[in-house]
């Protein structure tokens, strides 16, 4: 029998948890991917602080209400106009909207996620009030 060494398997405590959804930790590794990639996005745009965080956080809520408008008023535009094609515009419409919701979601969760990770105090904070977000790691 090969030792553990010789198979690639490393004994620490996440490799060894099996779940029934995620067997082989594929989803797992995937979403800590998109986090990494989230993290380095907002952090390459300057968002830093708490302060920047909930500006974008306000952002996201106002595309997200724009786009359920959108989608809302072609709705009724195409009810309107075309009283026949309503039936696969709200098809159409409800994927749009499933759609947008697990992006939305995904999203706040990525958002609460870089929120609660430990922070270092930034230098240029008067009080200490603004946690300013630690420079993003290259091992991910």
């Amino acid at each position: 029998m090969a030792s553990p060494e010789s198979t690639g398997w490393q004994d620490n405590a996440r490799s060894q948890v099996l779940t029934l959804n995620d067997p082989f930790g594929r989803n797992a590794r995937r979403q800590e991917r998109r986090y990494a990639q989230f993290r380095r996005q907002l952090l390459a745009q300057g968002c830093r602080t708490d302060e920047a965080l909930d500006a974008f956080g306000r952002r996201v809520d106002s595309m997200a209400a724009g786009i359920v408008a959108a989608l809302a008023s072609a709705c009724l535009l195409t009810w309107w106009l075309l009283p026949a094609a309503v039936a696969v515009v709200m098809i159409l419409a409800a994927v749009a909207l499933v759609w947008l919701a697990s992006s939305y979601l995904q999203t706040r969760s990525l958002l609460n996620r870089l929120r609660l990770e430990p922070r270092q105090e930034s230098p240029t904070a008067g009080a200490g009030t603004s946690r300013q977000t630690p420079p993003p790691e290259d091992s991910v």
